[in-house]
């Protein structure tokens, strides 16, 4: 095979995990929504940021993240293919803020490394998503 075919093999198979990804993510997003808003206090203590004799404003931010979460789930699932671009930039746009947030937060001494790693695992993963979706929609 040549040269030229192989590149076009790899590259149709990166395409082919980037929408594998890009598929997966409205899932992701559902599931830590649904998790998040039925048992915020389990998600808050599994990133380390909830005290276990706390209520109140921890329990009101987990919810909020996660009904953002839930409504970016939802309306990259059942967005028509015109849409889906859109929705793709949305999701892009709220995890790099998160992103840049958390690290901010990390780097700062306001939370630990150790939490803002865990907290990082979605977001960062969000927006490598985004990023990879329309690096490869140019």
């Amino acid at each position: 095979m040549c040269e030229t075919g192989q590149k076009q093999i790899r590259t149709q198979s990166q395409e082919s995990k980037v929408q594998h990804l890009q598929a997966t993510l409205p899932w992701f997003r559902i599931f830590f929504g649904v998790l998040g808003l039925l048992t915020p206090r389990l998600l808050g203590r599994s990133y380390g940021i909830f005290d276990p004799g706390g209520d109140g404003p921890n329990e009101v931010a987990i919810r909020y993240a996660c009904i953002r979460a839930l409504g970016l789930g939802v309306g990259e699932l059942t967005a028509s293919p015109e849409q889906k671009r859109q929705w793709n930039r949305v999701g892009l746009l709220v995890d790099t803020v998160d992103t840049i947030m958390v690290l901010h937060a990390g780097l700062t001494g306001r939370i630990s490394k150790r939490k803002a790693l865990g907290m990082l695992s979605g977001s960062a993963f969000g927006m490598a998503v985004g990023l990879l979706t329309e690096s490869q929609r140019r």
